[in-house]
């Protein structure tokens, strides 16, 4: 397959998970997701907890832990914005179907739904996926860094011949399991199919970006910069 078949096969794969909002879960995850989207549990176990999004680990009825995300717009032009072009929410949605087919790790995504206020501004979105377990890159103990760098190195190549940029590189948002196995999170600025100057400028500061992680860990950066040089 040449690489324009590649990009036109992403493309479609890309096309259509923005015409979906379940993936991967069963008739009664399905169901409970749905009530999900619309009401945060009490019980959500808060990973994360700003004014933009409340992130948290919840086990649903099945048993399956997954991880729900609720993006909440803070201003007005966001929430216009979001309505016309598409918000972060669904972006990541996209971005996880996207990663899935090119083999690139990361949580499987299982529900996406996106609520407007008058029909014009979102209001709220929410996003579910499976839990990774593991410790995110930043805190992972300098001995495991060479078990980790092929992996690593793997998947940013992938990015690299399919021009596509994470957006986001800091080592909070890979996880890394306690088989060395990783997985990126927040796609939300992930891009695909990049070309020209636009692609060069964006693969730079995803380079930027995660070599920045280690400029006071020089062990690191001695193993881990390579990875995406």
């Amino acid at each position: 397959m040449t690489r324009r078949e590649r990009n036109e096969t992403l493309k479609q794969a890309l096309a259509r998970a923005a015409r979906t909002t379940f993936a991967n879960v069963n008739s009664e995850e399905e169901e409970e997701l749905t009530k999900l989207s619309t009401q945060r549990p009490d019980d959500l176990e808060l990973i994360k907890d700003g004014s933009r999004s409340k992130v948290g680990a919840y086990r649903l009825a099945s048993g399956r832990k997954v991880t729900l995300k609720y993006y909440y717009p803070t201003n007005i032009a966001k929430k216009i914005r979001n309505r016309i072009v598409g918000s972060h929410c669904k972006r990541s949605w996209i971005a996880a179907h996207g990663f899935a087919y090119l083999k690139i790790p990361t949580p499987q995504p299982l529900a996406v739904a996106e609520f407007h206020s008058l029909g014009l501004i979102n209001s709220m979105s929410f996003l579910a996926t499976d839990y990774i377990e593991g410790i995110q890159l930043r805190f992972l103990e300098q001995d495991r860094y060479k078990a980790i760098a092929p992996a690593l190195k793997s998947a940013l190549q992938t990015m690299a011949e399919h021009h596509v940029a994470h957006g986001d590189l800091k080592n909070t948002n890979i996880i890394v399991n306690s088989r060395n196995e990783i997985a990126f999170i927040d796609l939300d600025d992930t891009r695909f199919n990049l070309q020209g100057y636009t692609w060069k400028r964006a693969r730079n500061y995803d380079q930027y970006r995660f070599q920045k992680n280690w400029r006071d860990n020089p062990i690191a950066a001695s193993i881990l910069n390579d990875c995406i040089a």
